[in-house]
């Protein structure tokens, strides 16, 4: 079982860091087989998420993502308020 928890960075860290997030998701998908069972966003501040987009995870698939209480407090005012879903 593999479960990844954050995937973010300090924005002007990479200047001091000599991985880029495409060097880790590289090694996400080798280590991986390219599958991660969970992956566990632990709250949304720009240094846990932001480098999880499309194509640094490009050839890696999810099977469940947990995210904090905060997040889905966000996700059902947006579904009250039917700019997300129309019923949940």
């Amino acid at each position: 079982m593999y479960v990844l928890i954050d995937c973010g960075y300090k924005p002007g860290s990479p200047a001091y860091i000599n991985t880029k997030i495409k060097d880790i998701t590289k090694s996400i998908r080798e280590a991986t087989g390219g599958h991660i069972n969970i992956a566990v966003i632990t709250h949304e501040h720009q240094d846990h998420v932001n480098g999880i987009t499309r194509p640094n995870f490009t050839g890696i698939s999810l099977g469940e993502a947990w995210f904090a209480l905060a997040g889905v407090i966000i996700i059902l005012a947006l579904c009250d308020l039917g700019i997300l879903f129309t019923s949940y």
